[in-house]
Formats: structure tokens, C-alpha cells, sequence
């Protein structure tokens, strides 16, 4: 599981993106849905730009949080893990 660079903040928003250039094969994402699966980060404004995905972040309480990435294009779709740390401002 891939660790992000850069940690959220409890209270603060951030932007987080991640790169599916390897996955989208140049096609256009159809569908991209950011998931917290322990609740630490909520979720708003999921977006792609080209081969960009990303997702503004809002820090809820500190600790790690396993973020679900589910990507689909017109023939294919991809989940990916990455490890979000969330800490005190």
C-alpha cells in the first residue's frame, strides 16, 4: 500500500490527488469515488483532470486512514489503497 507524501490536518482542507495515467491507458475516467474507511478524513469534490484524480480532504481526528480509490473507465475499473496520516494543525 502506497503511503501519501503529505499528511491532512485535523479541522483544515486539503486537496489530494493521485496519478492513474499507468491504469487509464488515455481513456477518459468515467467514474471516480474517494472512500475513508476509518472515518479520520470526510470527502467533497471528487474530480479528474486527464490522468489526475483527486479529492478535497477535511481532517475529522488523528491517526491513519486507509483511503479507497475506485476509478473506472468506459472498459475498465480499479481499486487502489493508499495510507493517509491525519494529524493535530
Amino acid at each position: 500500500m502506497t503511503i501519501w507524501q503529505k499528511s491532512a490536518q485535523v479541522g483544515k482542507v486539503d486537496r489530494f490527488s493521485a496519478d492513474v495515467k499507468g491504469f487509464s491507458a488515455g481513456q477518459p475516467i468515467t467514474s471516480i469515488t474517494f472512500t475513508s474507511t476509518n472515518g479520520r478524513v470526510t470527502i467533497s469534490d471528487a474530480i479528474s483532470d486527464g490522468d489526475i484524480v483527486s479529492a478535497l480532504f477535511t481532517g475529522v481526528s488523528v491517526g491513519s486512514d486507509e483511503i479507497e480509490i475506485n476509478v473506472s473507465t468506459a472498459t475498465r475499473s480499479r481499486c487502489s489503497k493508499v495510507l493517509l496520516l491525519v494529524e493535530e494543525c
